[in-house]
């Protein structure tokens, strides 16, 4: 399961995802979220336009990703 986070850099900072990609300035972009993303985030160095904060977003993918796979967990017989 991969979370992004959409985000551009800012006041000229140059920050690279997870995949060495350099994230533009200009435009924003959606990226696996890292350690590294966070850092920045925090520091001031990315732009998120999301409107939730981080934190918020990661709990809800989590619970859509349990959901999911709840739903989808093939039943077991006791025959077996």
């Amino acid at each position: 399961m991969t979370i992004d986070v959409t985000v551009k850099a800012k006041n000229g900072a140059i920050v690279y995802d997870v995949d060495g990609n350099r994230i533009p300035g200009d435009r924003f972009v959606s990226v696996p979220i890292s350690p590294g993303i966070v850092t920045a985030v925090k520091a001031g160095d990315l732009d998120e336009a999301e409107v939730r904060d981080l934190p918020h977003r990661v709990m809800e993918d989590m619970a859509r990703h349990q959901r999911f796979t709840r739903k989808h967990t093939p039943l077991r017989s006791d025959s077996e």
